[in-house]
């Protein structure tokens, strides 16, 4: 069902967060870039299932229900501040 699809993507999407966070913490920069990129291109995805679910639920309940996950913009800053301390580090 749509409900499963988008709760197992914000999911995911949270776990890249997390793992990405705990890569920074142990300096791994290539796996913290890696984890923030794929759950940059993974973000649309649950942002057009939810606006479908809530075009669905809309209809028939008139309700509009909401799922916390990061968005594009989130796993974008984390990667840019990770870039900018190496830096930083670097100068």
């Amino acid at each position: 069902s749509i409900r499963n699809r988008i709760k197992l993507v914000a999911e995911r999407l949270n776990w890249y967060l997390d793992a990405g966070a705990k890569a920074v913490k142990k300096n791994d920069i290539v796996s913290a870039l890696s984890l923030f990129s794929s759950g940059y291109m993974e973000s649309p995805d649950l942002q057009s299932l939810t606006a479908m679910l809530n075009v669905i639920d809309q209809k028939i309940d008139g309700t509009k229900k909401t799922y916390h996950a990061p968005k594009q913009l989130m796993f974008e800053a984390n990667a840019r501040n990770l870039l900018d301390n190496i830096s930083i580090a670097i100068s």
